[in-house]
Parts: C-alpha cells; sequence; structure tokens
C-alpha cells in the first residue's frame, strides 16, 4: 500500500467543492465541528475524509478497489459534468441525469451516519444476547463453566460488560452491508421528478457529512420513519452554494421530469435546517455565515454553533 492515499473521502471533493467561493479542490470551507464542538476553515481537499474508509480487506481482491474504480472512476468522476452544469442554473441532458441520481444513491449510502446505524444495530442485539446470557442464576453459573476467564465473574461486572459493550464494524463489513441497497435506492430515484432549487442572490445552501436528505411530507407524523420509496417523502441534496436537487413523486405515474425552481430566502433557511438535523459530524458553507430556521425564525451561523455547543453529550 505505498504510495497509495489511505484518506478516503465520505464526501467527495466534486460535491464539496460546490461550497467553496472558488468551485475548486483548494478552494476554502467553513467548518462546524458537530463532534469537537469547534469551527475550523478547511477545503475539499482536507475535509470529510478517513483512514481506509473504503478499504477492502478480501482475498484477491484489490484493496483500493471501491475507493478507486467504484467510487472515483465510475460515480464521481462522470457525475462532474453534471454537477457543473446544475451549479451554473443549467438543467444537465439524459446520460449526465442518470449519472447525478446515481452519484446521489452512492451518497446516501457513503455516510458515516449509515455505518453508525449499522453498529449501533449490532451493538445492541449483543447487549441483549449478553443479558440473555447472563440473565439468571443459572445461566450466568453456565457462562463460567464455559470460559476459564468467567470463572470469578459477579453479577454486578457483567452488567458493568453488558453496558459498556460495543460492536463496530470494519470498512469492508459496512461496505459488504450497504452497497446492495445502491441498485434499490437509484430505481426509487430514477423514478421521481427533480427540481433544481435556485437560492437567492447572497443567501447560500449548506452542505453536510449526509447531504442527501429524506424530507417528510404527508400527514403522518415527521417522526414517522420513511425510506427513498416512501410515497409521503422528498429527496434533497444541495450541489454547490446556490443550487440543490429536489425529487418529487410525479403528479401521473411516468410523468418524471427536470425543471428549475427559484426559491426564496426563507425556503433555503427550511431546506438548510434539514441538513443541520442530519448531519452528525460537520456542516460546511461557503462563507463564515448561513441560515436555519429556530422556532420558526431565521437565524445564523453563530445561532447554530452556540446552540451545537451548549447540546448535552449523546450517550452511547
Amino acid at each position: 500500500m505505498t504510495n497509495v492515499p489511505r484518506k478516503h473521502h465520505y464526501v467527495p471533493k466534486v460535491l464539496l467543492r460546490g461550497f467553496t467561493a472558488s468551485g475548486t479542490n483548494e478552494g476554502q470551507l467553513h467548518i462546524v465541528d458537530l463532534l469537537r464542538r469547534t469551527t475550523y476553515a478547511s477545503t475539499p481537499e482536507g475535509a470529510a475524509k478517513e483512514t481506509d474508509y473504503n478499504l477492502v480487506e478480501s482475498e484477491g481482491v484489490d484493496p483500493f478497489a471501491i475507493e478507486h474504480d467504484l467510487l472515483a472512476n465510475t460515480v464521481e468522476g462522470p457525475a462532474a459534468s453534471g454537477l457543473d452544469l446544475l451549479r451554473r442554473g443549467e438543467l444537465p441532458a439524459d446520460d449526465d441525469r442518470e449519472r447525478l441520481l446515481s452519484f446521489i444513491a452512492m451518497q446516501a449510502l457513503r455516510a458515516p451516519a449509515r455505518r453508525d446505524l449499522l453498529d449501533d444495530f449490532s451493538t445492541r442485539t449483543a447487549r441483549l444476547t449478553l443479558s440473555l446470557a447472563f440473565e439468571s442464576d443459572e445461566t450466568l453459573e453456565a457462562a463460567r463453566r464455559s470460559d476459564p476467564e468467567l470463572a470469578d465473574l459477579t453479577r454486578e461486572e457483567a452488567q458493568e460488560f453488558i453496558r459498556n459493550a460495543v460492536v463496530r464494524d470494519n470498512p469492508t463489513g459496512h461496505l459488504a452491508n450497504l452497497l446492495p441497497s445502491f441498485g434499490p435506492i437509484l430505481d426509487q430515484l430514477v423514478l421521481r421528478s427533480w427540481a433544481l432549487l435556485v437560492a437567492p442572490d447572497g443567501v447560500d445552501f449548506v452542505c453536510s457529512d449526509d447531504p442527501v436528505v429524506i424530507v417528510p411530507i404527508g400527514s403522518r407524523p415527521m417522526s414517522a420513519p420513511r425510506g427513498f420509496g416512501s410515497p409521503d417523502s422528498q429527496v434533497l441534496m444541495p450541489v454547490g452554494r446556490s443550487h440543490a436537487l429536489l425529487g418529487m413523486w410525479p403528479l401521473q405515474p411516468g410523468g418524471q421530469s427536470w425543471g428549475k425552481q427559484h426559491v426564496d430566502a426563507r425556503t433555503v433557511a427550511v431546506w438548510n435546517t434539514l441538513v443541520l438535523l442530519r448531519a452528525t459530524r460537520f456542516v460546511a458553507s461557503a462563507v463564515n455565515d448561513f441560515t436555519w430556521l429556530h422556532d420558526r425564525t431565521i437565524q445564523n451561523r453563530s445561532a447554530f454553533v452556540t446552540l451545537m455547543r451548549n447540546r448535552p453529550a449523546s450517550k452511547q
């Protein structure tokens, strides 16, 4: 693995550069770091990446096949021209549309939050299994007999172990679980109509570590689970500081279309709020400010940073 890049982007440069003033990989991003509760400046090259994030550990397989062949060469590269068109306010032709929807489907899968959900499920399953194993005096005694290292295990120690048990899969496991969903997600995106949302001058969309947002609509509770095929959902992805794509179900079956819609400053704040709610690691903007809604009032970046720093620490 000599001279092979080990830092892999979970939000690619081709998307992040749309949220810089220059529109380049070296342009400046203003980052709100949700994990460290701080702010800093970065670039598309330097942001949103993790060591060996897409590493494949399987005998006879190129360890970087996903990073290079699938993501860089098959998804990100082909989508670049379509993203550039959207950022100029132009609607793409059919070929670019297909590549853009593939890009959205893949981005929906590669966000760290998807991996966190898998690990959370595995952790909860492991804790439940351990709880059953130590549920009674009989099962606890059987566990002690089955493993010499557990011979002196007390019930209090067992309960503490269960509370602290955490399961984290490796990148290969995450990829194996997530990538099969690419086709089904793409199938649902293709069935939607898409609007290119254009922000007013001086008002910016933001990006995050998880920029593909399922937007709840309809009468069901906002917290009700929705997927890419849910009839009461829209799909939003900001593509640049002045533009976003919104996927809606067509009024008539087979009536898919692409169009353009200018939106006002408050609408941009609404969409930004949904992106902020989805984010788990960072929020990025082209300038040192952005708008969002809190208590139905338009707020600025400073208010978001204050809210972030004052929020209670999350519990495992």
